[in-house]
C-alpha cells in the first residue's frame, strides 16, 4: 500500500470537472458558496464597475401591493386568525409537513429503537433513539468483527412529509447536514440517502437552494448559502401560507378591502392566486415543482426575491436537456405536464395547470383520491368520456379510477425506492417498468423552459445558460461544445458577475490557460472574498501553474471553512503531499480522520505521510484499515 506517498492526481486535461465533481460530494445538490475569510490577492487595478441589475419587483405595475420588497412577512398563525377551515385542512397536506423538528415531526416510520442496522457501501447503519435523542449512526467491522471505527450524528430535522420518504438533518454550529440515512415510505425501509456515496457518509452539507422548497425560508448568510444564523427558519419550518400568497404585512393590517381591477374584484394587500393569469398563477407552483435539469438565479437576484404575482422567470432560470424526454425524476411533474395533451390544447384563462387538478389547501385522502380527481377530470372531459365501457373499468380498477390508468406511477432514475406518477396524462398508458437507469454522458444542448413554452426571449438569457451550462459540467455532464465565447461575452457585458466570471476562469483552466484564469479570479475574489466558488478555482489555476504555495494556501482556507467537503480535504493532502510537507500531512490525515473515520482517503494520507516520517507500524495500521474499507465497499 505504500508504493506511493500520495494519492494519484486526475489528469490535468479535464482536472476542473473531476475535481468539480468531488467537491460537490453529491449528485444534483450543486452547493457551491462558501467562506472565503482572508483577504484575496492584491489587484493591481481599479475594479470595473458593475452593470446594475433593476429588481422587478420595484418596477411592478400590477394591482398586488404585497409585491413590494419592503412589505413583511408575518407569522402563520396571523393568517389562521381569520382563515381557520383552511388553515386547519392545511395543516394535514404534504407540503405543511415538509421540515419540522425531530420532536414534533409525525413519523411514517418506524421508531428507531430496536432498528436492525442495514448495510451500504461496505459500513453499518443504523438509528439509536436512547436518552431522549435521535442518532444516526454508521460503523464498520473488520473481517475478525472487530470495530474499524463508530460515527454518530445528532438528528434534529425531518425533511419530507412521508408520502415518499423522510430524510434527516443534523445542525452542526452554522452548517446544516443531511444524515445518509432515509426512511421510504413506499417500500417501509431503511436505507441510504438519495445521492449519497463514501465521500459524504458523514453528512451532505445543505444549502439554502434545497432550504428554499423544503422549507418556509432559511436564516442563509447573505454572503454564504451554506452557513445560518440562528433561528435558521425564522418564518417556522414547513411551506407556509405566504409562498403563495406573497407576505402578509400590508394584509394583516387592513384586510378585506376590496377594490374592482381588471382581474375582478380583489383585496389589493394579498394576492390570491385564483385572480391571477394562468403565467403567474403557475409561477407560483413552479417556484417549487418545476425543478428542470438546471436552475440559476438571474444576474443580480436572490433566493428569496420572488413574489406571486410575478413571473418567475424574472427571477430564475431553468433550463432541460433537449435530448431528455423522459423526465423521469422524482420531481419532473411540471415538465411532463408540459407534454400532456391536456395542456397543449387548453388555453384562456381556463388552461390547465397545477391548481386543475390539485387543491394546495387540502389534501385528499387515499379513499377519497379516486372520485376527487375524476370530477376533476370530468370538467373537460364530460362530452368526450372513457372510450373504454363502464364494465371494464370496473373490472380493472373497482373505484373507476381514471389516474390509475392515465397517471401511472412509475420508477423515479434519481431517487431509488420511490415511484412518482405520469403527469403527461398518456391516453394510453405505458407498461410500468423498473427504475430506468440515470443518464450519463455529454448534453447535446439545454433549452430554457420559459423561452420554450413561455416564448420569453432576451440577451440574458444567454448568460443564464453560459451559466446553466457550466453548472451542469461541474455536475459531471457538460454541455459537447464549448462556452467560451458565451463566458467571455458575459464577463465583459458585466464584470461584477461573478457566477459568470467563475465558470469563464474554470472553461479557462480546461483549456489550459490558467494564466488568464488567475486574472479573472483575482478580480472575482477582490470583490467578493466569501466566494467558495472563486477561491476553489484559484487553487485549480495556481497548481496547473505549478505555483504550489498559492495552491496550497488556497486549499487550506477551503478546508478550514468547509470541512464537509471531501474535495477540498483531498486538494489540502495531494498538495500538502507535493509541497514535501508530511508533518502537516499528518495533521491534515488526522483532523480528516476525527471528523469522518470511514472514508478511505484520508487512511490513505495518513497512512502515507506517517511511511515518510518513518513511523512504520503506523503506517501500516492505516493501511490495514484502509485495506478493510476498501474491502467492504467493494461488496
Amino acid at each position: 500500500m505504500n508504493d506511493r506517498l500520495k494519492p494519484a492526481r486526475p489528469a490535468r486535461t479535464g482536472l476542473w470537472l473531476a475535481v468539480i465533481a468531488v467537491a460537490l460530494v453529491a449528485a444534483g445538490v450543486g452547493v457551491w458558496y462558501r467562506f472565503l475569510r482572508t483577504p484575496p490577492p492584491e489587484i493591481r487595478q481599479p475594479l470595473a464597475p458593475a452593470l446594475p441589475s433593476p429588481d422587478p419587483r420595484l418596477s411592478y405595475e400590477g394591482p398586488f401591493k404585497n409585491v413590494d420588497p419592503k412589505v413583511a412577512y408575518v407569522d402563520d398563525a396571523e393568517c389562521a386568525k381569520c382563515h381557520r377551515d383552511q388553515a386547519k385542512t392545511y395543516s394535514q397536506h404534504p407540503m405543511a409537513r415538509t421540515l419540522m423538528p425531530i420532536d414534533k415531526a409525525v413519523l411514517t416510520a418506524p421508531p428507531g429503537k430496536g432498528q436492525k442496522p442495514f448495510e451500504a457501501l461496505g459500513q453499518q447503519f443504523q438509528i439509536d433513539d436512547r436518552d431522549g435523542r435521535v442518532r444516526h449512526a454508521r460503523f464498520a467491522r473488520d473481517d475478525k468483527e472487530q470495530a474499524l471505527f463508530r460515527h454518530e450524528l445528532d438528528v434534529h430535522f425531518v425533511v419530507g412529509s412521508g408520502t415518499r420518504a423522510h430524510s434527516f438533518l443534523s445542525v452542526q454550529g452554522t452548517t446544516v447536514l443531511q444524515t445518509p440515512i432515509t426512511w421510504f415510505t413506499q417500500k417501509k425501509l431503511w436505507d441510504l440517502s438519495p445521492g449519497f456515496q463514501h465521500n459524504v457518509l458523514a453528512g451532505r452539507r445543505i444549502g439554502a437552494d434545497c432550504f428554499f422548497c423544503h422549507s418556509n425560508g432559511a436564516n442563509e448568510d447573505p454572503k454564504d448559502e451554506t452557513t445560518y444564523h440562528q433561528p435558521i427558519f425564522p418564518h417556522g419550518h414547513s411551506i407556509g401560507c405566504q409562498r403563495c400568497h406573497g407576505p402578509g404585512g400590508e394584509h394583516v393590517k387592513n384586510p378585506g378591502v376590496f377594490v374592482k381591477t381588471a382581474m375582478g374584484s380583489l383585496d389589493p394587500t394579498i394576492v390570491n392566486p385564483a385572480h391571477l393569469s394562468p403565467q403567474l398563477r403557475e409561477s407560483v407552483c413552479w417556484q417549487c415543482h418545476l425543478e428542470g435539469h438546471v436552475r440559476v438565479l438571474r444576474r443580480g437576484r436572490h433566493r428569496y426575491d420572488f413574489r406571486p404575482g410575478m413571473p418567475l422567470e424574472d427571477f430564475i432560470g431553468v433550463f432541460d436537456d433537449t435530448a431528455d424526454a423522459d423526465y423521469d425524476h422524482v420531481v419532473n411533474h411540471v415538465e411532463q405536464m408540459l407534454q400532456s395533451r391536456c395542456y397543449q390544447k387548453s388555453a384562456g384563462p381556463q388552461q390547465m395547470g397545477c391548481v386543475s387538478c390539485h387543491d394546495a389547501h387540502e389534501a385528499q385522502p387515499p379513499e377519497k383520491q379516486a372520485a376527487f380527481y375524476r370530477a376533476r377530470c370530468v370538467t373537460c372531459h364530460e362530452d368526450k368520456a372513457c372510450s373504454l365501457p363502464l364494465p371494464q373499468r370496473l373490472a380493472k380498477h373497482k373505484d373507476d379510477s381514471c389516474i390509475a390508468c392515465h397517471m401511472p406511477a412509475f420508477g423515479a432514475s434519481d431517487v431509488t425506492h420511490v415511484s412518482s406518477t405520469d403527469h403527461r396524462v398518456p391516453r394510453k398508458p405505458k407498461a410500468k417498468t423498473d427504475t430506468p437507469a440515470m443518464k450519463k454522458g455529454p448534453i447535446e444542448d439545454l433549452v430554457s423552459v420559459f423561452e420554450r413554452h413561455r416564448g420569453r426571449t432576451e440577451p440574458e438569457l444567454t448568460r443564464d445558460w453560459a451559466l446553466a451550462g457550466g453548472l451542469s459540467a461541474r455536475r459531471g455532464r457538460p454541455l459537447n461544445r464549448s462556452l467560451f465565447k458565451e463566458f467571455g461575452d458575459a464577463s465583459q457585458r458585466d464584470p461584477g458577475d461573478l457566477a459568470i466570471k467563475t465558470q469563464y476562469a474554470l472553461e479557462l483552466i480546461n483549456r489550459r490557460e490558467a494564466g488568464a484564469a488567475v486574472k479573472l479570479l483575482e478580480d472575482v475574489l477582490a470583490r467578493e472574498p466569501d466566494y467558495e466558488d472563486g477561491l476553489f478555482a484559484f487553487a485549480l489555476a495556481c497548481e496547473q501553474l505549478n505555483r504550489g504555495k498559492d495552491s496550497l494556501s488556497a486549499w487550506r482556507r477551503l478546508v478550514a471553512m468547509a470541512p464537509t467537503q471531501w474535495g477540498y480535504r483531498v486538494g489540502l493532502g495531494e498538495q500538502l503531499m507535493d509541497e514535501k510537507n508530511f508533518v502537516e500531512a499528518e495533521k491534515a490525515a488526522r483532523a480528516w480522520v476525527a471528523y469522518d473515520p470511514g472514508v478511505p482517503e484520508a487512511r490513505k494520507l495518513l497512512g502515507d505521510s506517517l511511511a515518510v516520517l518513518g513511523r512504520a507500524a503506523e503506517a501500516q495500521e492505516q493501511y490495514r484499515i484502509l485495506r478493510e474499507l476498501t474491502r467492504g465497499k467493494s461488496k
